[in-house]
């Protein structure tokens, strides 16, 4: 039966041959045990002496060893560890084999570690066989060098020396003797196995040092070390091999006389291969020696400090003497360079050292009230670095002063603004802390803000921390900061922490006012990106490096500071919009470019995936998120294991056990132990809890963490009905993770259970409030308050959990309940609207908020507005629109005060969903005339102005204020005003193409847009009105009254080309309207001109042809028509014909781009490249940023074979976004259509090598292969 005792100390020995060596070290053991209770293990690590064969007699003759093999020698750190995971003590003692305990060596450890809980590391003194000293600690000289090293201070001082008897801190010291608490070891990682025999006892050191504990030398415990055995072993070999020193010169002096025999010299070849491989292993170990310290330099350099002459002058023993290996440039450099240190290390704080960055450019006073509040609320350890980006305030003056009174304070200065980004590295390589915090200079902190910053980092995996503020984008902008100004600030700060204690919210995007992260966090994906200059997105590109690290970054929800926001934008008039477009447009470009990496590649597919499905689920799209895991997850990473928990999450949400259980029964690979306890929860959902337990179980100690174990356990025990055993393991679980919420919900269910529904209640909000995006946990919070009369409380706590997790549908309908029962009709009205533009919904969902809507009634215009003059009415037209409504309607009801919705024929839920948002629905049967429709709603119309929109257009939040000023100031009756529609579209060879610049981050889609202008906001007069059936507009009426129409400000979205199946109805419909109206009209000009458009856009390019033909005999000088006809030849592959249209067209009208595509296309197909790539330069020299043109180019230079060229064209437009993959397809259907083989071939080889051919391109150039 397998021995499960645990013991006090468990003493790791790793040994590699040396057999001697390890045989004395466990005699000297056996005779000078530890005097508690211990185990003994032995880590075999490959040796290929007798030692495996002592080591198995030695197993077999007494039971206090327990003997651990490796096949191979894996290192002394990754054979440490191993002893590690199998320990059983509370205690590690990690032991060279080449020592040797003495009596009495381990009581004076012992008692250090174990009556100082600030003790981290204790470790003995060393003496070498001849009894001075090997090891008394380690310090540092000059480690601005590059072959800087700790070094053993007083190496071969006498035992008895004063200097080396005292029990002191150290900020590192070696590995040959190490005690430290089991527990320390494994939280810090344990030892870190890139290092290769060396350094790893540094940095396990410095590790424990970031925990806030110390690094403790024991003069009164002493063992014998005989000093790296193992390491010098290949070379004991080899010098071994050489003769001794008397016979070598005599050999070189035959040699020399050339007077040598056969054998001598075959003995000097041989004294000569070994000094070769002696030189070999020297550089070996030389380069060990650079690899093992790059390692610790990247994760420890910037806390590395100068310690040498501390000791020395505490000691009063000159460098020189103590440091009798370090060479005079270190020695010489230690004492200039040390006026800046301290012995704070040797204090051992609990929190490890912070250093706080902070930039300044102007804004003293922001500054100094910053400054006051970091030295009022932060105890903390902590140095604040300042970078002074050029102030010309009197700032630089000020920080000056404050440096040279403060020795925790350091600057920065430059002249000029190098923007926040680089400023911020220049902070970030300066920090001496093991943590780094960037603050902004307009912050105020408030008390505990550190502390509860920190206090996130408990949590494993965590990469970036911020707080909540008062001004700010995203969800750590609190809505509800209620103090009246600065001097209410901390109490505020204060009964917000206590009210929001041990929240957290997991979060992609943490704000960069106030970000902390470890060092290790910048060794692993370097520094800010500097291209970002002054601000904004460089914190959300820092985020997403940490995240595909695979870091999880959190929102300290109970943290609050005050952030005055954009100071230095303002007070150095920088225009913010302005540099807030650009960067995004920086961000975009950077993370929308074809990856190329595949290990970033899988990282990008899978934090994209767990996003969007974590997104669809909590939105109530369940199905979809589960379709999306296998299609776009599992199927591109079949064996990514966080697919298949996120998979299993969805159906754990759903109370879908079983498929639970199912899910996790596919995975191909070993589950972790996060999965794996979903699994047990699954098992225990199904009843199924001996399953349950057993694999609970199966666990091993070493994958779960203690707490998840107490957690599962205390969900077994409460499924076999033992309540007060689960109690006792709820209750433990609470204590050692608040931040859990599924602790209190166990407690919940057992005082439930227990007949106590108050207890359950309180101990439900406990939970609801730490983790309320559980589908489950907020399920049972709302059955919890049911019976409640007095439900502000609840519902304060609803309206904050849904302001972190906005597109809950849960929490919505949750909201809507306890707004109702609270008669608060209005709010639930709004969180109605958010959930029919958010969320899944269905037909019940429509009938409940349908009798909300009744009690509100329709929106009407009040009589005080009225009299205002600027009421605006909305008037629509719609038919089966529930898809596009929703985000239309609620988009529009901030500036509208009424709305009339004519319905010509829905069949689907248009006019519920109309009259919901409280507009007036009436029906208008439809005659195939938009104008009658319209003029059906106008006729309806109360407002002072009129308002037309489409359903499926928006405007954004952005615009509103622009619209309120414009109505309430202009003069009634005598102006109208013309709207630029955005016309989003995935298509960029269309004319007047625009990309997308970010101008619009919430509303802006496909890869770019057109724009169309028509009158929109009108007053509402009987004598506007609109005309003509298709293309309707009020154009003609406004110009015979008289009243211009002025083109505004703002913006209407428009999505409807992105849809191509609706796009393509549309326009049958159109054709059909078309055709009718040449009848009506007797085949006018225009008539003519539309239905040509309408027919081409059906793909009846014979009859387009000639409507075009007819259009021009009617007006000869149309460069309009001459350029659609030459698009209908392109298509019909007529391209001579085509070519010769479209140059017409081009001399109509000067720098017309998109005949000039066309006219290139054309070139193309007939084989005239050299000539199309002399006119693109043309064109391009008077458009060059016109991105088809560019496009073009790339093209031509593809399909002659100038692959590099045309990759770089291409690249480029990638990097500005510009997808054209459809394009590619197109240029190559023509080109197969026109018998440009080579070249379409050419063209298809390319666009693969870079990544963007479409899958049916390829076919087509397949096919056509075939049938040639």
């Amino acid at each position: 039966m397998q021995d499960s005792r645990t013991y006090s100390l468990s003493i790791v020995i790793p040994v590699h041959n040396q057999v001697v060596y390890t045989q004395a070290c466990l005699k000297a053991l056996h005779a000078s045990p530890p005097d508690i209770d211990h185990e003994i293990i032995i880590v075999d690590d490959g040796s290929s002496d007798s030692t495996p064969q002592v080591l198995a007699q030695l197993a077999a003759t007494s039971s206090h060893f327990r003997i651990v093999r490796n096949d191979y020698a894996h290192g002394f750190a990754a054979a440490c560890n191993r002893g590690a995971d199998v320990a059983r003590g509370h205690l590690l003692l990690f032991l060279n084999n080449d020592t040797e305990v003495q009596p009495g060596w381990f009581p004076p450890l012992y008692a250090l570690i174990s009556s100082n809980d600030e003790i981290g590391i204790v470790v003995p003194k060393l003496l070498l066989s001849d009894g001075t000293i090997q090891h008394c600690g380690k310090v540092w000289a000059n480690p601005s060098l590059p072959a800087s090293h700790p070094h053993h201070i007083y190496y071969r001082f006498p035992a008895d020396h004063p200097a080396v008897n005292k029990s002191r801190a150290y900020r590192t010291v070696t590995g040959a003797c190490i005690l430290i608490r089991t527990a320390d070891f494994r939280s810090v990682g344990c030892f870190d196995e890139r290092y290769e025999n060396g350094w790893e006892d540094d940095d396990l050191c410095y590790a424990i040092t970031a925990t806030g504990k110390q690094i403790y030398y024991c003069a009164e415990s002493v063992v014998i070390h005989h000093q790296n055995k193992t390491l010098n072993e290949r070379m004991d070999e080899l010098k071994g091999q050489l003769p001794g020193p008397g016979r070598l010169r005599e050999l070189d002096q035959l040699i020399k006389n050339r007077v040598a025999t056969a054998e001598q010299i075959q003995l000097a070849r041989q004294v000569q291969a070994t000094f070769q491989a002696m030189e070999a292993e020297l550089l070996r170990l030389r380069d060990k020696f650079d690899r093992n310290r790059s390692v610790f330099w990247g994760k420890w350099g910037s806390v590395v400090k100068r310690d040498d002459y501390i000791y020395c002058q505490q000691d009063g023993v000159p460098l020189s003497e103590a440091l009798s290996d370090a060479t005079p440039a270190e020695l010489a450099l230690s004492v200039e360079n040390s006026r800046w240190q301290t012995d704070a290390h040797l204090k051992g704080n609990r929190m490890p050292l912070v250093s706080i960055i902070i930039l300044t450019r102007n804004r003293l006073d922001v500054t100094k009230a910053c400054i006051a509040s970091i030295r009022k609320h932060t105890p903390e350890s902590h140095e604040i670095v300042f970078v002074d980006n050029g102030s010309t305030d009197g700032t630089l003056d000020w920080l000056k002063e404050l440096v040279v009174n403060s020795a925790e304070y350091r600057l920065i200065e430059n002249h000029d603004n190098l923007g926040f980004s680089a400023g911020c590295n220049q902070g970030i390589r300066a920090a001496r802390g093991s943590f780094v915090l960037l603050l902004n200079n307009d912050v105020v902190v408030t008390p505990e803000w550190l502390s509860g910053l920190f206090e996130c980092f408990d949590e494993e995996g965590v990469g970036i921390v911020g707080p909540m503020t008062n001004n700010i984008s995203g969800p750590q902008r609190w809505p509800w900061p209620d103090y009246r100004g600065m001097d209410d600030l901390d109490d505020f700060a204060r009964a917000f922490r206590r009210a929001k204690r041990y929240q957290r919210i997991a979060t992609r995007r943490v704000v960069g006012f106030c970000m902390l992260f470890r060092r290790e966090l910048v060794d692993r994906i370097g520094l800010l990106d500097e291209q970002f200059g002054s601000g904004n997105f460089e914190d959300d590109d820092y985020c997403l490096r940490a995240a595909l690290e695979g870091f999880q970054n959190r929102i300290a929800v109970d943290v609050f500071i005050h952030h005055v926001g954009s100071a230095t934008f303002q007070g150095n008039n920088i225009d913010y919009r302005e540099a807030l477009l650009r960067n995004q447009q920086l961000f975009n470009q950077k993370w929308s470019k074809p990856v190329t990496d595949e290990s970033l590649a899988h990282r990008v597919i899978r934090i994209k995936t767990i996003e969007k499905t974590m997104n669809l689920n909590q939105r109530g799209f369940a199905d979809d998120a589960v379709e999306l895991l296998l299609n776009q997850g599992i199927r591109q990473l079949p064996g990514e294991p966080l697919f298949y928990h996120a998979l299993a999450s969805v159906f754990m949400s759903a109370g879908m056990h079983q498929e639970v259980v199912s899910v996790l029964q596919e995975c191909p690979t070993e589950l972790p132990p996060s999965t794996q306890c979903l699994h047990v929860q699954a098992l225990l959902g199904l009843g199924r809890v001996n399953e349950a337990e057993c694999i609970a179980k199966s666990i091993p100690e070493s994958d779960v963490e203690q707490n998840d174990a107490i957690l599962l356990r205390g969900h077994i025990l409460l499924a076999k009905g033992d309540l007060s055993a689960a109690t006792g393991c709820f209750e433990k679980f609470c204590k050692q993770c608040p931040t859990n919420a599924h602790g209190f919900v166990g407690l919940a269910e057992i005082a439930r259970l227990s007949g106590d529904g108050a207890l359950a209640a309180l101990l439900l909000e406990r939970a609801f409030r730490l983790d309320p995006s559980s589908i489950s946990i907020a399920t049972r919070y709302h059955a919890s308050i049911a019976d409640q009369e007095h439900l502000d409380g609840s519902e304060r706590a609803v309206a904050e959990a849904r302001h972190f997790y906005p597109d809950s549908d849960t929490l919505a309908y949750i909201h809507i309940d306890v707004l109702l029962r609270c008669e608060r009709f209005r709010e639930a009205m709004a969180v109605v609207e958010h959930v029919l533009v958010t969320c899944k919904w269905g037909e019940g969902f429509l009938d409940a908020a349908q009798a909300v809507r009744d009690r509100l009634g329709p929106l009407t215009i009040s009589r005080e507005r009225k009299n205002q003059g600027s009421t605006i009415s909305l008037c629509m037209i719609v038919k089966n629109e529930e898809r596009n409504l929703p985000r239309c309607l609620k988009s529009l009801l901030p500036i509208v005060d009424e709305m009339v919705v004519a319905d010509t024929g829905s069949t689907d839920r248009t006019r519920e969903i109309s009259a919901i948002f409280g507009a007036r629905v009436i029906n208008v049967p439809w005659s195939g005339n938009f104008s009658a429709a319209r003029n059906a709603t106008l006729q309806e119309a109360n407002g002072d102005w009129i308002l037309v929109m489409d359903a499926d257009e928006v405007i954004s939040s952005q615009d509103y204020e622009a619209i309120r000023s414009l109505v309430s100031s202009s003069p009634l009756n005598k102006v109208a005003y013309s709207v630029t529609s955005r016309n989003y579209t995935n298509r960029v060879d269309l004319e007047k193409w625009c990309a997308n610049r970010g101008e619009y981050p919430s509303e802006e889609a496909g890869r770019g847009w057109m724009p169309s202008d028509k009158a929109r906001l009108f007053p509402n007069l009987s004598v506007i009105r609109f005309e003509n059936p298709l293309h309707e507009m009020v154009e003609p009426s406004l110009e015979r009254q008289g009243i211009p129409s002025l083109l505004v400000p703002f913006v209407v979205h428009h999505y409807g080309y992105l849809d191509d199946d609706r796009q393509q109805r549309k326009l049958q419909q159109y054709y059909e309207l078309g055709k009718r109206k040449m009848v009506e009209t007797g085949g006018s000009p225009k008539a003519i001109v539309e239905l040509a458009i309408q027919a081409a856009g059906v793909k009846k390019y014979d009859e387009a042809m000639s409507l075009w033909q007819r259009a021009l005999q009617i007006d000869p000088a149309s460069p309009l028509a001459y350029f659609n006809l030459g698009h209908v030849c392109l298509q019909m592959g007529m391209f001579k014909e085509g070519r010769d249209a479209e140059k017409r067209a081009m001399e109509l009208k000067q720098d017309y781009r998109e005949a000039q595509v066309n006219y290139l296309l054309c070139q193309l197909c007939l084989g005239n490249i050299d000539g199309a790539l002399s006119e693109v330069e043309q064109f391009l020299a008077k458009n060059p940023d016109y991105p088809v043109l560019l496009l073009m180019r790339g093209i031509l230079w593809a399909t002659v074979g100038n692959g590099e060229k045309a990759i770089h064209e291409f690249r480029a437009l990638q990097n500005n976004q510009v997808e054209f993959s459809h394009f590619i397809h197109d240029v190559t259907g023509k080109l197969l259509q026109a018998g440009q083989r080579s070249y379409a071939k050419n063209l298809v080889a390319v666009s693969q090598k870079l990544g963007i051919c479409k899958e049916e391109t390829v076919l087509l150039i397949n096919s056509e292969k075939r049938n040639g």
